[in-house]
């Protein structure tokens, strides 16, 4: 920013788009005001995660300095949704929770979708998770995601590699065993790992 010719928009938790007075409801959907130079607004979002409360303000301000008006910028983003097998939620009929975002993972969304089903209302919080791709130093971006998971009291289930530091489950769903009310279960590894299989058979087992 301070390098450039070009106009500067900030966003985040201080900046010219900022997020305020954050709170996450039983699915970790934010809720929170945001404080513009075009006005303030509340904002509620059907997505799971604090992180997605950054993304929306990111949203906000491409679209304030694109000419929307923010009443319609923030009515979009009520609706918005994420591509599929991104933090998207299944409640099976026995009143467990099923996070499928095998779509990509590397150690930050990795700790975003953690720090996501800690804010849930569970009273067991299981993380099936599988290799992390592409990393310069894949032992250390497997052990810090397990650190984790395991500071936050999540139970890992590793499937498909050793990296995490546990021994990888040869049945991650039987590992899980019976799921029912209470019980919050995020399925996460990096694209080539094909972990919706896992959430399919959770889904229709």
């Amino acid at each position: 920013a301070r390098h450039t010719g070009a106009s500067v928009l900030t966003f985040g938790m201080a900046g010219d788009v900022r997020i305020s007075e954050l709170i996450l409801d039983e699915l970790a959907r934010p809720r929170f005001t945001l404080d513009t130079p075009w006005g303030k607004a509340e904002v509620a979002l059907s997505v799971s995660g604090a992180h997605m409360a950054m993304n929306a303000a990111a949203a906000i301000a491409v679209a304030g300095s694109l000419g929307v008006e923010l009443d319609a910028a923030v009515a979009a983003l009520d609706e918005a949704a994420v591509s599929g097998m991104r933090m998207e939620i299944t409640r099976l009929s026995s009143g467990a929770v099923i996070i499928n975002d095998a779509y990509n993972a590397n150690p930050t969304s990795m700790a975003a979708a953690l720090d996501a089903i800690v804010a849930m209302d569970a009273t067991r919080r299981f993380a099936v998770l599988g290799l992390m791709g592409e990393l310069d130093d894949p032992g250390v971006g497997h052990r810090e995601v397990a650190q984790r998971a395991e500071g936050l009291g999540v139970d890992l289930i590793a499937t498909g590699t050793d990296l995490y530091g546990v021994r990888q489950a040869v049945d991650p769903i039987a590992a899980l065993g019976t799921l029912g009310e209470g019980d919050v279960v995020l399925v996460k590894a990096s694209r080539s790992a094909g972990l919706e299989r896992i959430v399919a058979a959770l889904i229709e087992p």
